[in-house]
């Protein structure tokens, strides 16, 4: 629908299709025997589902025999007419292009003057239109995008053959047939729109409606990337060359181990709404394309460098007053180097690429014994290379494979000491092998296999105990915020995914574009905590640094859980007429997680945690069959003015972490009232009654009695979307959009011995106030009750968990957005957008511990759930000044994130504290985010070479806005904190910063 696409030349057509629809590569019947049997075995094994399984395998017999659909792939389509408007059966239409494997590929229309060429490499085009009695006719610039369908509907006039007309024309920049809405983000964008190339983050950066980490210059390289749109974080959906790297496990917005090289990118796409039946979920979608190697050698070097001396100090009174001073970079640059060609011309290419990233920082709230600032240290690696081999010009092989590394040294803030800072090492890979090939002149198809996966080991530095107090919040000893180090996880997936298109034209209800599809994802999640030796397998809890709970663990634990994926999709485009276009389709999955054999040995509290050998246990299986119905209609004759929409309904998929609370394996904890009896600081035999059902129980989290709901159902979501779009003039266009989104059935874990009716006794504290501290000026007069459940249900006999669907937690987002855009055209392009999005959010559905691991109590409505309001605006552009000068600008102004005072209150029996909010979640907000980019470049040419030097300015204003702060009462409320996470970033927006950057390419 929507394309951010950014052309070299004015000729290149946006347009996926013209009111004549011819818009997809035709296709034919193909044999799937092998296929369909083995789709059958795995639909039996799932059970009772004997005519769905019939119904998939003669769907199946008609397509290809398993073959995966791509983004990488584009089409050129169109009709050929002479002046006074007659079809031209026999023209000869020729392509050209340096990223084909071959001098041209060739097509003859048919007798309506129809003519495709598919299965093109995505790159920049010339055609080519020759018939005796004719002059040949040449378009020139043709660019391709993936999944890109360009109709050019040629005039050919009278004239020898070899008299030649360049066609030059703009190109439409409205798409009247695709209810796909995408962000198309080509290689002059990701190299002309000033980033810090930090992987996922920066493609999120530019694409309207998303809202990623906030990055200044690279400062959040290695964090965890952020997929949120319009307001929602679930069902992200990140692919890499058709491998789909999202996590086997389920977290909110985050996307654990997407590590990418961003200067391996030759393409890269955004869905933010109205996903078809082929994705399978609802979420951002990103789609990146690597490069390739051609017929010609070529390379590039892009090297950057921060100096510190060039960083402005943006700290003010407010900061300082808190002891924050300096600057936050010790040492930052990055290197890339690539390089393809071919080892056999036309025949056999290459593409290698390499990059490394230091990226070394002071975490300015924090300082260490010597009262020297805390810092943060990461150093990132990728290697990446590519093959492509054609085997005839209908056949073609295409292998890639990623590695990457990360080395990071991080954990220390304002509220963790500098001894319990943790050391992480990640390493990650994924690749493919896939088959792709053209049979007759309607078939395409391709056949994938795919893996993806990342090991992150944590270490702590410290060898003393983990200690942790529960009013002030400062963390000392052995690493306990994020990771209770030492621990390893590790995430995989193996895919294997198939598509078969079929163009049915001039039936009697219009032309049919089908396309038939399977996907098949295995995937695991490992976790990995030994014993912790000397440092203990326990956490100290202290009360104002007064002795107050022991926290013991059941370490010595190394878990598992698997999910199995099986999906098909039906796809079908189908043009009524000239006007309207339906986008139908249908996915069926059958989605089965478990639980596979496992024992543990008896740990250091072997009477909480005994010895354990379990046998495997399966979930409940979701088995959701899903329509996808779009529609685009053009209201002017001028073809200018489109309006589309439709519903798509979305199962969400299984995580793997979703069976953690029936695993006796995941890490668990019980708490236990301690007494200090030496007074040494530290735990000793005898100080703590373990009981778990004896007068020092506390609390439990985990448990070691779960409950399988063997009748839990599949969450859904309904998606509505109704888009305007008018092309204002060449090479510009205007897009208005809403989108209402209704999640329901949603599953939360609960415990069936302690059920809300329980919790009777009622425990009354005042509100403090910020401070803290009853009696004093800030006091609210406002009191807050929780409540308990008596002593009777006390113990761990009376801890269970089991999930179930709760027809009372719908969330509902309403979005609207506006984007505007001017392609690259004579040097210059453009684009901008606005989106808000209203949440209302019940308590719970949002957080990943809730809705996974964590029992859902009655307390969690207490000034719980979100109902605010979010929005951002977005600008971007580049201008080619004279003399080789690029200007570029990048701009983000969004609201400020909502948040809540919190306050730790005590009084109770069975629940003797517990940290509430006392006001709703908006109450308070940080300020709004403007921040602003600059770039500024020099070309230098020689012969085919290019060399470019410049600046990048990050944060040109120099805002300094506050990004995370304590918002618990007491004498660290409002401080200025760095944010728990595997990658320590400012928790304010660092100075101003310049990257000066080489650039050289031949």
């Amino acid at each position: 629908m929507w394309e951010s696409l950014i052309e070299s030349d004015d000729r290149t057509p946006l347009l996926d299709a013209s009111e004549g629809a011819r818009v997809s590569p035709p296709f034919r019947h193909h044999s799937a025997k092998e296929c369909m049997m083995s789709v059958q075995s795995f639909l039996v094994r799932m059970g009772k589902f004997s005519r769905i399984s019939g119904l998939v395998a003669a769907l199946l017999s008609l397509s290809a025999p398993c073959l995966p659909a791509q983004d990488s792939q584009a089409s050129i389509v169109g009709v050929v007419t002479d002046e006074s408007g007659a079809v031209l059966p026999g023209v000869t239409v020729s392509a050209t292009s340096p990223t084909l494997q071959r001098a041209q590929v060739s097509a003859v229309t048919d007798a309506q003057g129809n003519y495709r060429l598919t299965n093109l490499p995505i790159g920049t085009y010339e055609v080519t239109y020759a018939l005796d009695g004719f002059r040949t006719v040449k378009r020139e610039s043709v660019q391709l995008t993936g999944g890109f369908t360009a109709t050019l509907d040629i005039k050919m006039l009278v004239g020898a053959l070899n008299e030649t007309l360049t066609v030059s024309a703009a190109s439409p920049v409205v798409d009247v047939v695709s209810s796909n809405p995408r962000t198309t983000l080509t290689l002059e964008t990701l190299e002309l729109i000033p980033t810090s190339r930090n992987g996922m983050q920066a493609l999120l950066a530019q694409a309207p409606g998303t809202r990623s980490n906030v990055d200044v210059g690279g400062n959040t390289a290695g964090a965890i990337p952020d997929f949120r749109a319009f307001g929602q974080g679930n069902g992200a959906w990140p692919v890499i060359e058709g491998v789909a790297t999202a996590s086997p496990a389920i977290y909110t917005s985050v996307q654990p181990g997407n590590y990418v090289d961003y200067t391996a990118a030759e393409e890269a796409q955004v869905n933010t709404f109205g996903n078809d039946a082929e994705t399978p979920t609802r979420g951002t979608r990103v789609s990146l394309i690597a490069k390739t190697g051609g017929n010609a050698y070529h390379g590039t070097f892009l090297g950057s460098y921060t100096n510190p001396n060039l960083i402005s100090d943006n700290i003010d009174a407010t900061l300082a007053a808190q002891g924050i001073r300096g600057v936050p970079i010790e040492e930052r640059w990055d290197a890339a180097g690539n390089l393809g060609g071919y080892l056999v011309r036309d025949k056999l290419w290459f593409y290698g690429g390499i990059n490394g990233r230091v990226n070394n920082n002071d975490v300015l709230d924090c300082t260490k014994p010597d009262g020297t600032p805390c810092v943060t240290l990461l150093t990132q690696r990728f290697y990446s290379v590519k093959s492509t081999y054609r085997l005839s010009n209908a056949h073609k092989l295409i292998g890639y494979y990623q590695w990457n590394l990360k080395d990071n040294e991080t954990g220390a803030s304002s509220l963790v000491s500098w001894e319990s800072r943790f050391h992480q090492t990640l390493t990650g890979n994924m690749g493919k092998g896939e088959w792709t090939g053209t049979f007759g002149s309607n078939v395409v198809a391709t056949a994938l296999f795919g893996f993806w996966n990342y090991v992150s080991f944590q270490d702590t530095v410290s060898q003393d105990p983990s200690r942790y107090d529960v009013v002030t919040q400062k963390r000392t000893g052995s690493s306990s915020l994020i990771y209770w180090a030492p621990n390893t996880f590790s995430f995989y997936r193996y895919q294997t995914s198939s598509t078969l298109n079929w163009f049915v034209p001039k039936t009697v209800a219009g032309d049919h574009n089908l396309k038939f599809g399977l996907d098949y994802m295995k995937g695991w999640s490992k976790f990995d905590s030994p014993p912790h030796g000397v440092p203990g397998d326990y956490i100290l809890q202290f009360f104002n640094s007064a002795p107050y709970q022991l926290q013991a663990f059941n370490v010595g634990v190394n878990k598992q859980e698997d999910d199995r994926y099986i999906a098909l999709f039906l796809k079908d485009q189908w043009t009524v007429g000239p006007r309207l276009t339906l986008n139908v389709g249908v996915r069926v999955a059958f989605d089965h997680v478990y639980i596979p054999d496992e024992t543990k040995q008896a740990g250091t509290f072997g009477s909480i945690y005994p010895a354990v050998n379990f046998t495997r246990v399966d979930g409940a299986p979701w088995n959701t069959v899903v329509p996808r119905l779009h529609a685009s209609y053009v209201l002017t004759k001028d073809g200018l003015t489109v309006v589309k929409g439709g519903w798509g309904r979305f199962a969400q998929i299984r995580g793997t972490n979703e069976m953690e609370y029936l695993n006796p394996l995941s890490l668990k904890s019980t708490s236990f009232v301690w007494r200090d009896l030496n007074g040494n600081r530290n735990y000793d035999a005898g100080e703590v009654n373990l009981d778990p059902n004896g007068a020092d129980y506390v609390s439990q989290t985990g448990t070691t009695t779960a409950i399988l709901n063997s009748n839990e159902s599949t969450p859904i979501t309904n998606e509505f979307s109704v888009s305007l779009e008018r092309q204002l003039a060449q090479n510009m266009a205007i897009r208005v959009s809403g989108i209402y989104t209704r999640s329901s059935n949603n599953a939360i874990v609960v415990n069936p011995k302690l059920p809300d009716g329980v919790y009777t006794v009622p425990v009354t504290n005042k509100d403090p106030g910020p401070d803290g501290k009853l009696g004093t000026a800030d006091d609210t007069g406002q009191t807050i009750t929780y409540y308990e459940y008596p002593t009777s249900y006390r113990g761990a006999a009376f801890q269970a968990a089991t999930r179930a669907n709760s027809p009372g937690l719908d969330a509902t987002y309403k979005s609207m957005e506006i984007a505007l855009r001017r392609r690259l055209t004579r040097g210059a392009q453009a684009m901008a957008s606005y989106s808000v999005t209203k949440l209302a959010v019940p308590a719970g559905i949002a957080n990943p511990d809730i809705t996974i691991t964590g029992v859902r109590t009655p307390n969690i409505d207490i000034f719980g759930g979100n109902h605010t309001t979010e929005w951002s605006f977005k600008a971007s552009g580049s201008y080619n000044l004279p003399y080789e000068v690029l200007a570029a600008v990048n701009y983000e102004l969004r609201s400020g994130a909502p948040w809540q005072r919190t306050v730790l209150f005590t009084g109770g029996t069975t629940i003797p504290s517990i940290v509430l909010p006392v006001e709703p979640l908006g109450a308070e907000h940080y300020d709004d985010l403007h921040l602003l980019d600059f770039r500024a470049r020099k070309e230098f040419r020689y012969k085919s070479q290019r060399f470019a030097v410049g600046a990048d300015i990050f944060n040109l204003l120099n805002i300094n806005t506050v990004v995370s702060l304590n918002n618990r009462s007491g004498s660290n409320f409002g401080r200025t904190t760095t944010a728990g996470g595997n990658t320590a970033t400012l928790p304010f927006v660092p100075g101003r910063n310049v990257m000066l950057t080489l650039n050289y390419n031949f």
